[in-house]
């Protein structure tokens, strides 16, 4: 039942009610967080109609102001508001609607459909990329064994080379690798037993490898270390997660210190997870087994793995060259 006495109120003043009681007030809140949701309630506000009353907020206002803070360029960054940011004032201006409807200013709650980012393609290493990379690591490693003694910078790039190679022939995640031991090696079966993260051992997965990596697993010198794990980047006193932020930060210094000049901007050590995905699937390998060395129960993944674009690449550079045979 809507409350008549408030039935004129302006939707300017509920939020400024709003703000007061379930913000302002609350003791549970710190002064900076109230600055900020106050600024952010207060850039909401001026966006809304002067004289617009809160029963008069639908749907199709609420969409307006959408349609105004994804097209309009904002003074401070002259650029439309992301996503993220509109995505945060639907949130609030909720709150408020939510608020209103307690108080029986409004007898329902319009519904707001939040926004989405445009959906990019899956950042992945091309092959000219991935060469890129190992050629650098290659010049770098042959610069370090010139010398008699083994430095401390060539040990660590020897470790990046390992890890890559690994990770770009198995398509293991970077955590999984991470956690591997030594005893989960079959040298003589060329075979790896990929552990779950929870307790549940009808997960595991047993992973035949090729023979370039099987030779690169045997001849490692980081195996008669004393280590038990297999990522020479893991130590006794470093878990994998540390290990994993480790060798981010190796592959990116890598490429700023050789400056190279790749397809994609964005770089981890992850993405040999899709590069492996979308290198297997361009190269016709069958997707289930594509699936079954990334872990994965359904074929339905492989969508958010692969780069799509790359693969109906392929496909057309296939049918060229089948259409050149028949001619």
């Amino acid at each position: 039942m809507i409350n008549l006495f408030f039935k004129k109120h302006t939707a300017i003043k509920v939020f400024d009610e709003c703000i007061e009681k379930t913000i302002l007030n609350n003791n549970k809140i710190t002064a900076t967080t109230k600055e900020k949701t106050s600024g952010m309630y207060e850039s909401i506000k001026s966006s809304i109609p002067e004289g617009l009353r809160i029963k008069d907020l639908s749907f199709t206002v609420i969409e307006q102001m959408k349609a105004e803070w994804e097209t309009t360029n904002t003074f401070r960054y002259k650029r439309p508001y992301r996503p993220s940011t509109i995505n945060r004032r639907l949130t609030h201006i909720k709150k408020v609607l939510v608020y209103a409807f307690n108080m029986g200013y409004i007898d329902k709650v319009p519904v707001i459909k939040p926004v989405f980012a445009p959906k990019k393609g899956v950042d992945y290493f091309t092959v000219s990329d991935f060469k890129k990379i190992c050629r650098a690591l290659k010049k770098e490693l042959c610069e370090f064994k010139s010398g008699m003694i083994q430095t401390e910078r060539q040990l660590s790039m020897e470790k990046l080379y390992f890890t890559i190679m690994v990770l770009a022939l198995t398509g293991l995640r970077p955590t999984e690798f991470n956690r591997l031991k030594w005893r989960d090696y079959d040298s003589k079966k060329q075979q790896l037993t990929v552990l779950p993260f929870s307790a549940n051992k009808s997960r595991t997965r047993i992973l035949k490898v090729s023979n370039e990596c099987a030779a690169l697993l045997n001849s490692s010198g980081f195996r008669f270390n004393d280590n038990k794990w297999i990522s020479p980047h893991r130590r006794r006193l470093v878990d994998h997660v540390v290990a994993t932020d480790r060798q981010n930060a190796a592959l990116v210094s890598l490429i700023k210190r050789n400056k190279l000049k790749l397809t994609t901007q964005r770089t981890c050590i992850r993405m040999l997870r899709s590069s492996f995905c979308t290198w297997a699937i361009t190269s016709g390998m069958n997707s289930q087994l594509v699936c079954t060395y990334l872990g994965w129960s359904s074929e339905l993944q492989l969508k958010n793995y692969m780069n799509k674009q790359a693969v109906l690449d392929a496909k057309q550079n296939v049918e060229k060259i089948k259409q050149l045979k028949i001619a």
